[in-house]
């Protein structure tokens, strides 16, 4: 067991030199960026004016625009991801041809949230409001099916290789807001973050001559107690039209203890693991414009301190520091239906060369007092990935030939496009 965990720590390190978003993803997760329907519509936006159910993860002072005593909301998050996996091939003279996909997967997640805010009638010192809830925080899942064929014409079945990887970290946040002066709001807020993520690998032989490869493995990493996510906020309104905003949010610890089995056989003392989040800094406007539309402009900027971050399993590992510009545009057409759109572009963690755009469209209606909105939101990437399962292994020819845009005499790598489809669909009601 022992000698298992330490190859399995040794591949991820190795996995951890390269871009490997899925890796990464089962490893350290996926931040969610859009809490409600309406601020994936925005493209997340909504820093500096945003509805008060942003509070939790933008800005804790938001939690003062909300109308009435007590304000509700909950939804459902559906994400999907597809991913194509294609490797290099060439011709009889060793050049270079094309890529030929090996691997497609399609995947749907999905979870449940809700919030509320309220305002209590009996105090009246700086208007203050508190919001609570049940929120997705960051996103653990993936999923990985390949089938494993003879490179000869009878493209016979060898193995499968399976990769589950399922699990969220949810937040119950607490926000305080209150408004100290005229137009300036300010909070804070403290959350909680549970769940746990739960990992199963197997490698399943259709070859009596590879049966040897079976494998299966389980590790199951639960919380070591109970992470706290601080963070702080202001907004100020300018005039009328243009209100301005800023937030911080404190690093934070996840700590963690796995349970692991090898074909059955468990390890019981379990492993500890300290996975050190980096702080994050965001500063955002918003604009009304004065027209028949009730036209508003909202840009965020964001930076996340990524070279701060650490984990005891890998202490090797590197990252860059990101940026993300998110920014969102609302009409509100005749009888009081919107219309959003958002953009989000951003760098990401592992190279900062790489980044990722979002875009996102989104709408409502109003029946009876009752707010329904609906979101849904694409993105599209690329990029260059080690076969996740040695060629070897599986006794077939190791693809070893220099490929463009890499320079000769590096292993082939495999080409890998993620497209990500976001939907949100939440109801919201104000007593």
């Amino acid at each position: 067991m022992k000698k298992f965990l330490i190859l399995f720590l040794a591949s991820t390190s190795l996995f951890a030199q390269r871009i490997n978003l899925n890796i990464d993803r089962i490893m350290y997760g996926q931040s969610v960026s859009a809490v409600t329907a309406r601020s994936l519509g925005l493209g997340g936006a909504g820093l500096a004016a945003g509805d008060a159910f942003m509070a939790a993860t933008h800005n804790p002072a938001l939690a003062l625009n909300s109308e009435g005593t007590l304000s509700l909301n909950a939804g459902a998050r559906l994400y999907n991801l597809e991913e194509d996996r294609s490797f290099p091939y060439y011709d009889n003279f060793e050049g270079f041809v094309d890529y030929g996909s090996y691997y497609f997967q399609n995947n749907w997640y999905g979870s449940f949230y809700g919030q509320l805010v309220y305002a209590p009638d009996f105090i009246d010192a700086m208007n203050l409001h508190i919001s609570t809830g049940y929120i997705p925080f960051m996103d653990f899942n993936y999923n990985y099916f390949e089938e494993v064929r003879s490179t000869g014409f009878d493209d016979g079945l060898l193995a499968y290789n399976i990769i589950e990887n399922e699990g969220m970290l949810s937040l119950i946040p607490l926000n305080i807001a209150v408004e100290p002066f005229e137009n300036l709001n300010v909070g804070f807020g403290a959350g909680l973050i549970t769940g746990d993520v739960s990992y199963y690998e197997h490698i399943e032989s259709k070859s009596l001559a590879l049966s040897n490869l079976d494998t299966t493995v389980q590790i199951d990493s639960k919380l070591d107690g109970t992470p706290l996510l601080l963070n702080a906020g202001l907004t100020y309104q300018v005039d009328e039209r243009l209100t301005v905003g800023a937030s911080y949010r404190l690093p934070y610890s996840v700590k963690t203890k796995a349970v692991a089995s090898y074909d059955n056989i468990v390890d019981t003392t379990g492993m500890a693991r300290t996975v050190d989040y980096p702080a994050r800094i965001g500063a955002g406007i918003d604009y009304r414009f004065e027209n028949i539309l009730a036209a508003r402009l909202m840009i965020d900027y964001y930076y996340e301190f990524w070279s701060d971050f650490k984990d005891s399993w890998n202490k090797d590992l590197s990252f860059d520091d990101t940026y993300n510009i998110r920014v969102g545009v609302e009409h509100i057409f005749f009888d009081d239906i919107p219309f959003r759109a958002g953009f989000n572009y951003g760098t990401m963690r592992e190279d900062k060369s790489l980044t990722q755009t979002v875009l996102s469209i989104g709408s409502g209606y109003n029946f009876k007092g009752v707010q329904l909105d609906f979101a849904a939101g694409y993105a599209q990437n690329e990029y260059f990935q080690q076969d996740m399962y040695a060629d070897n292994l599986f006794v077939l020819e190791i693809r070893e030939r220099p490929i463009f845009p890499f320079q000769t005499g590096t292993v082939n790598v495999d080409r890998v496009s993620w497209t990500e489809y976001f939907v949100r669909l939440d109801l919201s009601y104000t007593f």
